[in-house]
């Protein structure tokens, strides 16, 4: 990432996610400019037009066969939807994270997409999730995490069932067998 100040000082970092980097995105603020170099990146939830760009993406041959939580998580989709947001999204959804996207119908793929949403939004007026030792830029934890209903839960909240973990692209995923078909 490539961060340009007033000043003119420029400051070069690399960044990684998971198992793919990430590249170059932009922000354009009167103090700081930051440079998206790369097209690569999937639509940005917040967006005019976001749910339209996301179901083209993700109807795209490629992600025909990959299960739902993984395609949420691939930032060439959508950018932004880590890895808490996606198994709470998957719930909200009432969608088992494992399905297979060829196997999801448009309505269902919206639902999905707008819950994301909904959930980041949520998250980002809670200040984040604070499972670990996440903190803000003033050293503030979020709240986010006492709003979860799947992810690191032992039980659903909706039908008191146990919540299944397993692994999707090699990150944690939590469902209700129950309430997510």
């Amino acid at each position: 990432m490539m961060v340009e100040f007033c000043s003119s000082v420029i400051i070069g970092v690399s960044v990684q996610y998971g198992r793919s980097p990430l590249e170059r995105f932009s922000i354009q603020t009167p103090l700081l400019r930051i440079s998206r170099a790369s097209s690569n990146w999937g639509v940005e939830p917040f967006e005019p037009g976001a749910e339209e760009k996301f179901l083209t993406a993700v109807r795209q041959s490629r992600y025909a066969y990959k299960p739902i939580k993984g395609v949420l998580l691939d930032q060439r989709v959508v950018a932004g939807i880590g890895n808490i947001y996606a198994s709470e999204a998957c719930f909200a959804a009432g969608v088992n994270p494992h399905r297979s996207v060829h196997t999801l119908s448009d309505d269902e793929l919206r639902t999905i997409f707008r819950s994301s949403v909904e959930i980041m939004a949520k998250s980002i007026e809670l200040g984040g999730s604070s499972i670990k030792d996440y903190v803000d830029g003033e050293g503030v934890s979020g709240s986010f995490q006492h709003h979860l209903k799947v992810y690191a839960q032992s039980f659903c909240p909706s039908c008191n069932s146990q919540i299944v973990i397993t692994t999707i692209d090699d990150r944690a995923t939590f469902h209700c067998p129950q309430c997510q078909s």
